[in-house]
Parts: C-alpha cells; structure tokens; sequence
C-alpha cells in the first residue's frame, strides 16, 4: 500500500501549474500590467484633483500639467513594452499565455 500524492497533479497541489519560469512570468507580467493601470488612474486623478483645486494658480496649473504628462508617459511605457512582447512572441512563433 502506498500512501503518497503525486504533486505534480495541479488537483493536489495548486502550485503545479508553474511548471517553468515563462509561466511564473506572466503571472508576474499581468499583474505589473494590472497594477500600472490602477497607478495610471490614481495619478491621473490626483492630477485632475490639484488642477480643480488650483484656483487659477499658475503654478499649481503647471503640476496638474507634469502629473497629467507622466502619467500618460508612463502608460504609453507599459503599453508598448507589452507590444514587443507580444511582437517577439510573434517573430519567434511562441505562444505565451497572457
């Protein structure tokens, strides 16, 4: 009688799915994904926030702008680092699931 799991069975162990580095990555990649759009939301509003609340302060006009400008920056960097991604995967015919 053997009383033994197998635990490479993703039934008995959950952490078996990972079998490689590639699938931990992407786990990894589209929560940076997830987590860089919430970011993305939150600073924008806080822009828009200081920008309501300037008052006609040039000054605080402008820090509304330079929050409003990187955020964008930002995003338009996670954007396009998923393209080449998704444009090597693509070149190299590999299939990534994201």
């Amino acid at each position: 009688m053997v009383y033994a799991l197998d635990i490479s069975q993703e039934s008995v162990n959950p952490l078996a799915k990972f079998s490689n580095i590639a699938s931990i990555a992407n786990v990894i990649v589209s929560l940076f994904i997830i987590l860089a759009s919430l970011a993305f939301v939150f600073i924008m509003l806080s822009g828009a926030y200081t920008f309501m609340t300037s008052g006609g302060d040039a000054e605080k006009v402008k820090q509304s702008q330079k929050t409003f400008k990187f955020a964008v920056i930002g995003m338009l960097v996670v954007l396009v680092s998923f393209l080449i991604v998704k444009l090597i995967e693509f070149i190299f015919k590999i299939t990534l699931p994201l």
